[in-house]
């Protein structure tokens, strides 16, 4: 955790050693404003996606879970495979999307 140890060095500096943020920020080689705003918060800062993205399958993505629960049913030799239900997708649609990006929604199901 690379980022916290560096928001950890700054709190310090500045509480135990008692450097200045000038000082601080010229040591550490970042901006004065960066000491001041690590020296302000209280919690470790967390990443927080805004949006999911939407995958490219979309709505290619029912028919995959019907063939999947229909292969169910067949003796595990006539099943068909993540890549053979990938190249029937693409065949029947024309779908540009990844192969890996059809196995992720398949082991997802």
């Amino acid at each position: 955790m690379f980022y916290m140890d560096i928001i950890n060095e700054i709190r310090r500096r500045h509480r135990v050693q008692k450097q200045s943020i000038s000082a601080i920020a010229r040591d550490m080689g970042i901006s004065r404003p960066t000491v001041h705003k690590h020296l302000k918060t209280l919690e470790e800062p967390k990443y927080r996606r805004t949006t999911s993205p939407s995958p490219k399958l979309g709505h290619f993505a029912e028919p995959l879970t019907e063939w999947l629960t229909l292969d169910g049913n067949l003796p595990r030799a006539r099943r068909r495979t993540a890549r053979r239900l990938f190249e029937g997708l693409q065949a029947i649609h024309l779908l540009k999307v990844s192969q890996s990006a059809c196995r992720l929604h398949l082991m997802q199901v």
